[in-house]
């Protein structure tokens, strides 16, 4: 771990205990899932943060985030009724938007704390939260 990865991930621990009532809502509601990409530090950040929170499932998106809704996250959020939230890149979270939208989900950017927001993210990332529309 590099100096600038650990200074994210403490910024993100740090941040764990005031974030926004949305997504410490979907963090203590049953069956929400963590969204995770790996190769990105704030993401790993993040889902670090949300285990010390409380123990939730993680989803690895992988490199094909169409693939990944498909496959894997339409599926479970459908059995389950659940949420997810994560950290993603922005194109990705682009792509999950279209894809969540067309199946009558909603995906919302979340404002993180400033301290996080304020921090350089290469490439662009979202934190994202998916959930049912209201009918």
């Amino acid at each position: 771990m590099d100096r600038r990865t650990f200074v994210k991930a403490s910024t993100w621990m740090s941040a764990a205990a005031c974030v926004p009532p949305r997504v410490a809502a979907a963090l203590e509601r049953a069956g929400t899932i963590v969204l995770v990409d790996t190769s990105l530090p704030a993401s790993r950040a993040f889902a670090a943060a949300t285990a010390a929170r409380r123990a939730m499932p993680f989803m690895e998106i992988g490199g094909d985030a169409g693939m990944f809704w498909h496959a894997t996250l339409a599926p479970h959020l459908a059995q389950a009724n659940a949420l997810a939230i994560g950290v993603l890149r922005a194109s990705d979270g682009f792509v999950l938007r279209q894809l969540a939208a067309s199946a009558n989900w909603r995906v919302r950017n979340i404002a993180m704390p400033d301290a996080i927001d304020a921090a350089p993210r290469l490439p662009a990332t979202v934190t994202l939260l998916i959930d049912r529309k209201p009918a």
